[in-house]
């Protein structure tokens, strides 16, 4: 059984994206968990950017291949895993081989602008504990449309200080007060999202990623679930 490491890069410290190091040991804790609650549970999670897929239901592509070839009546070659996305999606054909799948994800380093454009498309909302009130930030995400990103770090991470500040100054001020003083980019503590398989490839991918429009950190994240779901399909 392969233990499952976090890769603190892509999370840490660049000209993109500051976290409080603080939460380091946060990070090291959640490594721990994920490896006695989902990798010693027989799953196998997938690292790919700030973006970690836990765990799918249609482990292997074996439920969607079963199904793709009770659809189009192949029942000498039911084991076929490629079919469905290979076969089915690039001709137009019915999503009914993977209604009912779906992916957990657990996001790390997002910011609150990004959570707020992903979880429209979810089928399960793991609401972060207190719907965020309850939760100091994890850091900030300069907005990558930014010209000076570190311009935007001195900025932001001014703003977070003046935040905690206040805090300590001011005791009697609660935190979901305090928080609406936050920058727009702040990162949002660790999240899990379910999203149904269905929703990936009709919308999520499409309007997130070849579709022209999306965010730029939102567009980075959802590729980041397009290539950790990649990856699931490649090596389950």
């Amino acid at each position: 059984m392969s233990r499952f490491n976090i890769d603190r890069n892509p999370i840490c410290w660049n000209e993109r994206i500051h976290l409080e190091p603080e939460r380091l040991n946060d990070i090291c804790n959640l490594e721990y968990f994920i490896n006695e609650n989902f990798v010693k549970q027989g799953f196998t999670p997938i690292q790919h950017g700030r973006v970690s897929a836990l765990r799918a239901t249609d482990d292997g592509r074996k439920s969607s291949a079963f199904a793709s070839a009770l659809y189009l009546g192949k029942y000498d070659d039911m084991g076929n895993t490629n079919r469905f996305l290979n076969g089915m999606v690039k001709a137009g054909h019915s999503y009914e081989p993977i209604r009912g799948e779906t992916v957990t994800f657990l996001y790390i380093g997002v910011s609150k602008t990004a959570y707020g454009h992903l979880i429209t498309y979810t089928i399960r909302n793991r609401r972060i504990a207190g719907g965020f009130r309850a939760n100091k930030p994890w850091g900030f995400v300069v907005p990558y449309e930014s010209k000076d990103p570190w311009l935007y770090h001195r900025m932001m991470g001014e703003q977070l200080s003046r935040c905690e500040q206040l805090r300590k100054e001011h005791p009697e001020e609660s935190l979901q007060a305090i928080r609406s003083l936050y920058p727009v980019g702040v990162m949002m503590p660790p999240f899990m999202l379910d999203f149904s398989e269905e929703a990936l490839v009709k919308n999520v991918f499409k309007q997130r990623i070849w579709e022209r429009g999306a965010q730029g950190e939102t567009r980075d994240i959802v590729n980041s679930m397009f290539g950790a779901v990649s990856t699931h399909l490649q090596h389950p």
